[in-house]
């Protein structure tokens, strides 16, 4: 139990871990990439407060953008140095001029002074009918005039004034009322970093989340080693005290005998007898929990045909109505010994609690399995019963659940069976359920 309650801690876990980390990296790399898309975007608006030519910035006969000027203004203001401009600008933009065309001071003219002469692009004047006027490819060396010119007719023809179209992005902007300018920009290099950047990120999250997972495995031991002590030390008990309690029910069992052959029965007796019939179950049912909370009870696994131990355990109820809906063979693996004891105390409880007959079925396409899995069979058992609550009835596989505490008396039941039922299937890797479709019927379905 302590087992399976740790592996469920670590999935958990490591699922928040990994959504978490998968956020981070998400995040990380968004950042990235716009400020990547944010750098091409300046790089373009310096080329097209150029007119499509850095050489006549780089010589001064452009000036320079200012650092904060918007893509939109440098196409379209005048006053920012663009293209089809007859005014040359304010007087910080005619100082730099004048001084050979050096950048703002700062880091932002810094990276545009060195961009002059880093930036690799091509561009064109296209007339109103967005026809090739003329191209500059003076700053490109990495592809030829025709194929320049393709790339340029293909980006005219999707209608859109900005994209992106293999190892470049571009952007096409209206100079003035009869001319188009449109510059494509090299970002080869900045979109290899981008892509190796995402595969870092990708390698050290994934790297970060094995280690997790490994210190978790660890520290979670650790951390449960108390909870499992107690834990180990509350089965032995269970064991121990059920062993001690089986000495004096034989021997009070033997002093009934004897009492009944020398005095003859008496209601006593037969009260006696029923006791000890009751508390021995009880004492067995409890060390048979306790053995499969340690490790499914260490039993012998194997393979066994489900159908016929089902035929077998129902004929052991004689003078019992069981209907048998079971197909002549269903192959199963798994412990033949646990599954017998679940199916007995199965068709015990029914027994126990049924107003009328017994309906057992058993479905599924048969397969070979050779290792602890579910199959995919259902077996149901349901019988007619007295009025209980309709719906989902799930708890009573609780230790010492019962339909009615009134009716222990009559049942004789230790409120264990159905426990040691879901113990076993839980060990099959299969579920339990058991429910009420009109409150005056029960039902059992076991997944296997």
């Amino acid at each position: 139990m302590l087992r399976s309650l740790r592996k469920k801690f670590i999935r958990v876990a490591m699922t928040s871990v990994i959504i978490v980390m998968l956020l981070i990296i998400v995040a990380i790399n968004a950042l990235n990439y716009r400020s990547y898309i944010q750098d091409c975007d300046s790089r373009i608006d310096m080329i097209q407060a150029s007119g499509g030519n850095l050489e006549d910035m780089r010589d001064g006969t452009t000036p320079p953008p200012k650092p904060a000027a918007s893509s939109s203004d440098a196409g379209k203001n005048p006053a920012s140095g663009g293209a089809g401009s007859d005014n040359s600008g304010s007087s910080s933009d005619k100082q730099g001029s004048s001084n050979g065309g050096s950048m703002p001071d700062g880091p932002s003219g810094n990276q545009m002074s060195e961009a002059l002469y880093d930036t690799r692009y091509f561009s064109a004047q296209l007339d109103s009918r967005k026809q090739i006027i003329s191209t500059n490819m003076t700053d490109i060396a990495s592809i030829s005039t025709s194929e320049a010119e393709n790339m340029i007719s293909e980006a005219v023809s999707s209608g859109k004034s900005t994209g992106g179209m293999g190892a470049y992005r571009y952007r096409l902007t209206q100079t003035d009322s009869s001319h188009y300018l449109i510059i494509f920009l090299n970002v080869e290099r900045d979109a290899a970093s981008v892509r190796n950047f995402l595969r870092a990120s990708m390698l050290v999250g994934v790297i970060g989340v094995f280690a997790i997972f490994i210190l978790m495995k660890f520290l979670t031991k650790l951390a449960m080693a108390p909870a499992e002590a107690a834990f180990q030390k509350q089965k032995m008990f269970i064991t121990d005290a059920s062993h001690e309690i089986k000495t004096p029910l034989a021997i009070i069992s033997s002093n009934a005998e004897v009492i009944e052959m020398e005095n003859g029965g008496s209601k006593w007796l037969t009260n006696i007898k029923n006791q000890i019939t009751r508390l021995t179950s009880l004492t067995e049912k409890l060390v048979l929990l306790a053995r499969m909370d340690e490790a499914g009870g260490r039993t012998e696994l194997s393979g066994f045909d489900l159908a016929e131990l089902v035929k077998n355990t129902a004929g052991e109820y004689q003078g019992k109505h069981i209907s048998l809906d079971v197909p002549d063979f269903l192959p199963y693996y798994g412990s033949r010994e646990n599954m017998a004891r679940c199916l007995s105390m199965i068709f015990d409880n029914a027994m126990k609690y049924a107003t009328g007959d017994v309906s057992v079925c058993l479905k599924g396409k048969p397969y070979k399995a050779t290792k602890l899995k579910r199959h995919g069979y259902t077996l149901t058992v349901s019988n007619p019963c007295e009025a209980i609550t309709p719906g989902s009835l799930d708890n009573l596989f609780d230790r010492f659940a019962r339909f009615d505490k009134s009716r222990i008396r009559k049942t004789g039941g230790s409120g264990i069976g159905l426990a040691v039922v879901a113990e076993i299937v839980r060990f099959h890797k299969g579920e339990a359920h058991a429910f009420s479709k009109d409150g005056k019927s029960f039902e059992i379905r076991l997944t296997l």
